[in-house]
């Protein structure tokens, strides 16, 4: 079996490369510049400091070319061949020429031998190959990495049995730097030659892969951001200060002011509080203010001429709007000046009578000795037994409001209902309504 010695010379042209590699220039000694964490159209100020960067180690860079050597295990894959030949081995020869750290441009030769099989003698198979190997150690293994992880794929041209079979291999592998110019570890290959005559060799190798040629670390200028906020120190106003969420448009790289401070959609300049959110219910008042109502009369204290005594709207005396009673104390009860009322067949307080229950609040505030009985009464319309269960759980309602809106005490507070047995008015022409009521009864005022 004859090679073409074309064949040769071409694959092993840069391995022939790399014996001359003393005149290939070496990698750039000056640092490479990496990209700042964010561009920024501010020139820097006067004050920054005089550090701004610093140099770290960056990736490998590889001679121009160097050599490449695989000591391989073969055994034929396609039936054919696999039924006539055993296992068997072999070695490769080339030469990388890269153009980049990543990505090289690979060359050899390769030759197998395989052992003889049922009924046939010994074969090998010669080729040479050329193709691209991509180098993937840094994606892989982190930028600083001395190790090295590539694939490559290759088109080929070579003979077997007497065949010549054009074909492709790709291949990978795994290689740990034993020496900053020696890098060895595993790697495997599948080989492809066709036949004119449909018997196709199919070929997979597993062996040592070994690279030999210096490689320098480059090393790397990196842009410095003590605040983390993004923008490189050199471009950054207030390198100690993160820009945040509301950057100075005036600075680049600062803290600017917070529109909002309270976040409730007003912004500072109109907001006359602007460290209190509005809150469900805004002051008609004042914007960007909370509704604010010390008595609990429904009024707000903007509005309100006796903030901190309960008392009705007074359209009609604007000076004694939010002033009155809405409820007083006499010898048997805290009698109410304003009925309390209830969702229909039901024992949920209406908030239009909020107010009349801020004021008995108030009196028991100021009576600390004085304890009632809550009594809920109804109309004679309906069942008698309904009637009295909802007299009992209104009376409830109203005691549990003092309690948790009013802050009073529950041992101060009793509670009972009387359904439609205690009626105040009666007959006909009565306006019955009156009879739906509760009543505040004294039970004792040690004072």
């Amino acid at each position: 079996m004859r090679t073409p010695a074309f064949i040769v010379l071409f694959a092993l042209a840069p391995a022939l490369a790399w014996a001359d590699d003393d005149d290939q220039p070496d990698p750039p000694e000056e640092p490479e510049e990496a990209p700042a964490p964010r561009a920024a159209k501010a020139p820097p100020t006067d004050d920054l400091p005089a550090v701004t960067a610093r140099v770290e180690d960056g990736h490998m860079m590889p001679k121009k070319a160097t050599l490449s050597v695989e000591l391989l295990g073969a055994a034929a894959l396609d039936r054919g061949n696999r039924d006539l030949f055993g296992s068997g081995g072999g070695a490769s020869l080339g030469g990388e020429y890269y153009v980049n750290s990543k990505l090289g441009l690979h060359a050899g030769v390769l030759f197998l031998g395989l052992a003889a099989g049922d009924g046939m003698d010994s074969t090998t198979w010669f080729a040479g190959h050329v193709g691209p190997r991509l180098h993937l150690g840094g994606l892989i293994l982190g930028a600083r990495t001395p190790h090295d992880v590539w694939v490559d794929a290759h088109v080929t041209y070579g003979t077997s049995g007497g065949i010549v079979r054009p074909g492709f291999d790709v291949g990978a592998a795994f290689q740990w730097e034993v020496s900053p110019a020696i890098r060895l570890g595993p790697g495997i290959r599948y080989q492809f030659g066709s036949d004119p005559r449909d018997q196709n060799a199919q070929v997979f190798t597993i062996g040592i892969a070994a690279g030999f040629g210096g490689r320098t670390r480059v090393p790397v200028k990196v842009s410095l951001d003590r605040d983390r906020d993004g923008i490189a120190d050199g471009d950054d106003a207030c390198p100690d200060d993160a820009q945040g969420n509301f950057p100075d448009p005036a600075r680049v790289g600062c803290p600017g002011e917070n529109p909002d401070l309270d976040g409730d959609g007003v912004a500072n300049k109109i907001d006359q509080c602007p460290t209190e959110p509005i809150g469900k219910q805004p002051d008609p008042a004042r914007e960007g203010c909370p509704f604010v109502d010390q008595d609990g009369d429904g009024i707000a204290d903007a509005f309100d001429k006796c903030p901190t005594e309960p008392g009705p709207p007074n359209a009609f005396e604007p000076s004694k709007h939010g002033c009155g009673e809405l409820a007083r104390i006499t010898a048997t009860k805290i009698e109410i000046l304003q009925q309390i009322f209830f969702e229909t067949d039901s024992a949920t307080i209406k908030e239009q009578s909020f107010p009349v229950l801020a004021a008995v609040a108030s009196i028991l505030k100021k009576t600390a000795a004085l304890r009632v009985r809550v009594e809920g009464h109804t109309d004679n319309q309906g069942d008698d037994a309904y009637n009295l269960d909802l007299s009992k759980r209104r009376g409830r309602s109203v005691a549990a409001w003092l309690i948790g809106n009013g802050g009073i005490e529950a041992g101060r507070l009793e509670t009972e209902g009387y359904g439609e047995t205690r009626p105040i008015v009666s007959g006909g022409n009565a306006d019955l309504s009156l009879n739906r009521r509760v009543e505040f009864v004294i039970l004792s005022n040690d004072k």
